[in-house]
């Protein structure tokens, strides 16, 4: 369950750039398991060689001990949600397993659309 006050998104889209900006507070959780991953407000767009695809700047809070500060977001292209897991994206660890009541999400991440 999410903080209704702290429950906030917003993004800016010029062209085919856009950019999301915002903040969730975790109000309580149950058994989390599997992806952590933020809906995208527009589908990233297809190009050679992921040329769309981006990475994200973070600020997770209050993750289970152990887990701050090597959390990582990215998304592909045709993707439409921002993947966070914990270590990277080739051997790093599917995130929502690391979430519990008060964590804090911080995030910034521009992208390409089609």
């Amino acid at each position: 369950m999410i903080k209704t006050a702290y429950n906030t998104y917003s993004y800016t889209k010029i062209g085919r750039l856009v950019t999301i900006n915002g903040r969730v507070d975790v109000d309580s959780v149950s058994s989390p398991s599997g992806e952590l991953t933020l809906s995208l407000p527009f589908t990233v767009g297809n190009g050679t060689g992921l040329a769309n695809a981006g990475a994200a700047s973070l600020f997770i809070y209050g993750a289970t001990s152990g887990s701050t500060g090597n959390w990582i977001g990215w998304t592909d292209d045709g993707s439409n949600v921002l993947y966070l897991r914990l270590g990277n994206n080739t051997s790093g660890t599917q995130g929502a397993s690391y979430i519990r009541a008060n964590t804090e999400f911080r995030v910034t991440f521009t992208y390409m659309t089609a």
